[in-house]
């Protein structure tokens, strides 16, 4: 689920038969400057590797919740890059996210 003022885009970028890797954006999707404080990620499969840029991530089972340093403000229509993830299961993409996103 998409927030009121974010989006997320995820890219697949590598893809073998017991997994897949992707790329993950946020983007401000409104007209005014705004954080983003929380990401959520589910896979279909266990995440074995992540590498965020400007953040922290923590995982559990196929789940990465990444949290980003303070100070990162969103302009609006402007594009985060937050990170790659890697991990199993047949599906290409995240099956869920939540991202949490406010005025700045």
């Amino acid at each position: 689920a998409a927030g009121a003022y974010c989006d997320v885009t995820i890219t697949l970028i590598a893809q073998w038969t017991t997994g897949h890797g992707a790329v993950v954006l946020v983007r401000n999707t409104s007209a005014v400057p705004v954080r983003w404080s929380r990401l959520e990620l589910r896979f279909p499969g266990p995440v074995f590797s992540a590498q965020v840029w400007s953040g922290s991530v923590t995982q559990a089972g196929s789940t990465a919740t990444i949290v980003p340093w303070p100070g990162g403000v969103l302009q609006p229509g402007q594009t985060a890059t937050v990170g790659i993830f890697y991990a199993a299961g047949s599906g290409t993409t995240p099956a869920k996210y939540e991202v949490v996103c406010a005025p700045a």
